[in-house]
């Protein structure tokens, strides 16, 4: 949602956020930050939200605020994860030997297996517990692909998606002092655990060159409680 607000904000394009459950008194971090890019929200129960890739579900939505294109939630899609397919292009000149990803819905993940012209190892770090319908989501997205070169690592989700707990905060903080590097508490932070625990247990060779995507979402921190964070 914040992605979207901000890329159509930048290409002066109208943006609406569909957003699940009934709205609040204090907003989200993220709903405040699409707010602060003009994205209108517009807010349905749990249960319609349940319905929303159904055509009579979207038909209404065309009712009340006319012609649109839709984007899944998540991006999730054949355009999605062609459009993520783009990211393999900023990479190969960094002659890397492993890429890596956390993973929410796999339209990312998807495009970079697209895109994945050398045969770089992709690893996936699924933010998500027991997510264990990768393969089925890949199949749809993008059809048969090589197997061969993915990796998945479902060991730290930390609880589940948003899930948290002080180790991962210290982690956090950590990686911060040591390198500059602010992460987020969904995705990059246990993708940097994920891949660090990865190097010290030796899964890489001496020599691997890793490249990890950051895929934002900074905004979420904010949630925290004051002084979880130094950054």
């Amino acid at each position: 949602l914040a992605a979207t607000a901000f890329a159509c904000k930048e290409r002066n394009l109208k943006s609406i956020g569909v957003i699940r459950g009934e709205k609040t008194t204090e907003l989200s971090h993220t709903l405040k930050n699409c707010q602060a890019n003009d994205m209108e929200l517009f807010f349905v129960s749990r249960v319609d939200y349940k319905d929303a890739n159904n055509s009579t579900f979207i038909k209404s939505l065309k009712s009340q605020f006319g012609d649109f294109t839709l984007v899944p939630e998540g991006g999730y899609g054949k355009l999605g994860a062609n459009g993520a397919a783009l990211i393999m292009d900023f990479t190969y000149h960094l002659n890397a030997t492993h890429i890596c990803i956390s993973v929410g819905t796999a339209t990312t993940l998807a495009g970079l297996i697209v895109g994945n012209k050398e045969k770089i190892e992709i690893i996936a770090v699924p933010a998500i517990k027991n997510m264990i319908d990768i393969d089925d989501r890949l199949t749809e997205l993008i059809g048969n692909y090589d197997k061969a070169s993915l990796q998945v690592f479902n060991e730290y989700h930390f609880g589940g998606y948003a899930k948290y707990n002080t180790e991962l905060l210290n982690f956090m903080n950590g990686i911060y002092i040591d390198f500059e590097l602010p992460t987020d508490i969904v995705y990059t932070s246990k993708l940097m655990y994920g891949i660090l625990e990865k190097i010290n247990t030796g899964y890489f060779k001496k020599g691997s060159k890793i490249i990890c995507l950051h895929t934002g979402g900074l905004q979420g921190n904010k949630s925290l409680p004051n002084g979880s964070l130094i950054f």
